[in-house]
């Protein structure tokens, strides 16, 4: 499970109630979690994410079974040119849509991922990459994107309780 790491430090505003408040956040956080799993979670499979996302190189015996196909060569998805995909498994249950669980304090989106991808493999018995951090990686530029998502609904959020309090 990723953990969106960024920190945004805004102040409550002295006419929204703390509940306001707090469901302000969760609004900001919720889209935050939404962006995430449908814009920057497909980007990992596209065609040039092992530069953007700095993939872990594979290695060339790696390389070679792939583009061979292995046993089988119907199992190998998009001729073997995406890191992350080698029989399509991974793709399919990490673009699975999962709905965000957010708090006031933070987000937590769920990847359903195949067993055998860890967050911190074990070197000594297998010669893996650490695809765990591979899909959960943020580039800065989606760390900006999302902070300003943040702001936007919480604005929202705040605008709609401002609105209540008026009627």
């Amino acid at each position: 499970m990723p953990k969106l790491a960024f920190q945004i430090t805004t102040d409550q505003p002295a006419d929204i109630s703390a509940r306001g408040w707090r469901r302000a956040l969760v609004a900001g956080w919720f889209a935050v979690g939404v962006y995430h799993d449908e814009v920057v979670q497909p980007r990992k499979f596209e065609p040039g994410a092992e530069q953007r996302y700095q993939y872990q190189a594979r290695s060339k015996k790696y390389l070679e079974r792939k583009q061979r196909g292995g046993e089988a060569t119907w199992k190998i998805k998009d001729g073997g040119r995406t890191p992350l995909v080698y029989s399509g498994v991974t793709r399919t249950r990490t673009l699975a849509r999962q709905l965000p669980r957010a708090f006031p304090t933070r987000v937590w989106v769920d990847i359903p991922t195949p067993p055998y991808i860890q967050m911190r493999p074990d070197r000594r018995r297998w010669n893996m990459p650490a695809m765990g951090v591979e899909l959960t990686s943020v580039t800065p530029d989606e760390i900006r994107e999302m902070e300003k998502i943040f702001i936007a609904a919480v604005e929202a959020q705040l605008n709609k309780e401002r609105e209540a309090r008026r009627l």
